[in-house]
């Protein structure tokens, strides 16, 4: 009873997750298929990795339950990414929009009142995420 409770929540979060699931199920195809069999599928704390040369050194995708790392990236990236699955658990369907848009585009600066601005840009380390910053 209990491993069909697992799959049943597992099934829901994966439809909560629908459009960044099958976004990286193709993204996910084209860097194994790039790697041509030079690659590693690895399931951490119950999320599909792939590591890969095929992608650039020091980057990393993740979209749903899925992570595409380059074969040289270290734990930080890991954690990095993880946190990004954990935010499209918790978005589902608004993580594209509020997230990976962002993720798309190059570093933007929103001024307030003429005083202030903040500036979100990516951090490195562990904590991973977004930072403000007052001008």
């Amino acid at each position: 009873m209990r491993d069909l409770l697992k799959k049943a929540a597992y099934s829901l979060l994966w439809v909560w997750q629908l459009p960044q699931n099958i976004a990286e199920q193709a993204v996910w195809m084209y860097y194994e298929r790039k790697a041509m069999g030079k690659s590693s599928r690895q399931l951490i704390r119950g999320v599909r990795y792939l590591r890969t040369s095929s992608i650039g050194s020091g980057k990393a995708l993740a979209l749903g339950e899925y992570v595409v790392l380059n074969w040289f990236a270290g734990h930080d990236t890991e954690d990095h990414e993880f946190g990004h699955v954990r935010q499209s658990r918790m978005l589902g369907p608004l993580y594209l929009p509020l997230i990976g848009s962002h993720s798309a585009t190059p570093p933007f600066t929103t001024t307030f009142a003429g005083r202030k601005s903040i500036s979100l840009t990516p951090t490195s380390g562990r904590s991973g995420g977004l930072t403000g910053s007052e001008a």
